[in-house]
């Protein structure tokens, strides 16, 4: 990740974690070969897949996380305190894929 964005995110799982929720990256910087590769895999976005166009994903700028939210008490966890440390839920569809956006929170 980007340096700040990585010290937002460490600071959210510390504060997750001393609220007894545990909270794990799935998938985080991706290079631009590996979202060409997600793309072929899982199809574009805008024609009803995962995957943003290359060259045009957040993850490819380190300013992204896709986090395990399989537990809904980790999701909710994130939905209302992730704004505090500058993460946002940018994409729908996407429950884990937050995004550093600060300027959007402040």
């Amino acid at each position: 990740l980007y340096a700040p964005a990585s010290a937002a995110w460490d600071g959210l799982v510390s504060a997750a974690a001393a609220d007894g929720v545990s909270i794990r990256i799935t998938d985080s910087y991706r290079s631009y070969d590996q979202q060409v590769d997600l793309v072929n895999r899982k199809g574009l976005y805008s024609e009803g897949g995962l995957g943003a166009r290359p060259g045009t994903s957040s993850h490819g700028w380190g300013l992204a996380v896709d986090a395990d939210v399989n537990d809904a008490r980790t999701l909710d966890w994130i939905r209302a305190n992730g704004p505090r440390f500058g993460f946002v839920e940018a994409v729908p569809r996407e429950p884990w894929h937050w995004e550093f956006r600060p300027q959007q929170v402040n």
